[in-house]
Order: structure tokens, then C-alpha cells, then sequence
């Protein structure tokens, strides 16, 4: 839970919504949630901050291996390099349920 908004969530938690709902109170949390979402734990966010962290925010190319089925974390990590790299980021053996055409056999014929 290192990337949650742990002030924010003791912020809502003190509240008590439960038990004392508050429209104008919980629509005011839940854009809080939402923006803090959008800004810190998309896929790219996490790409980037894993970049960081590892000190290697300045690379221009990447090359994603990795093997087996679905997996949230590799998956959504290699969503977010994809997008901060574009056709520079390389995945070995390709993870081909990420991609548009997976599963839509004229396209993936051609």
C-alpha cells in the first residue's frame, strides 16, 4: 500500500460516512480519491516511478521479458512502460493479450 493516500483515507475514515452519510461530505472524498488516482496510480505513474526508484529514469529504450498467462502487476507495469516508451519498449516473448488485436483472428491472420 506504499502509492495509497494513507492521511487522506484516516482523513475519510474520521468522518464516518458510514454513519453519518453526507452527500456533499462523500461526493468532496470521492473526487479526492479519484484525482489522486488519475495523478499517482495509473499504469504509466507506476512505470515512471519504477524507473525512478531503480535510477534509470534517463533510458530511451526497454526490453520487457517476462513469461506464463495474465498477471495484473506484470501486465499493468508493461501497459505503463509501453506507454512511456512507445515502440521502444520491446516485450519477450510478446504478452499478446495486452494488445489490441488479441483474440481477433482476421486481424492477428494478417
Amino acid at each position: 500500500m506504499t502509492h495509497y493516500p494513507i492521511d487522506l483515507l484516516k482523513e475519510i475514515y474520521k468522518e464516518d460516512l458510514i454513519n453519518n452519510f453526507n452527500h456533499k461530505k462523500y461526493n468532496y472524498y470521492a473526487n479526492k480519491l479519484l484525482e489522486w488516482t488519475k495523478t499517482n496510480l495509473t499504469s504509466t505513474n507506476m512505470a515512471q516511478y519504477i524507473l525512478t526508484k531503480t535510477g534509470h529514469k534517463d533510458i530511451k529504450k526497454i526490453l520487457f521479458i517476462s513469461e506464463g498467462g495474465p498477471d495484473y502487476l506484470r501486465c499493468l507495469t508493461l501497459i505503463g512502460f509501453k506507454k512511456l516508451f512507445g515502440k521502444n519498449c520491446y516485450d519477450y516473448p510478446n504478452v499478446k493479450h495486452i494488445y489490441t488485436d488479441y483474440g481477433n483472428t482476421e486481424k492477428t491472420i494478417k
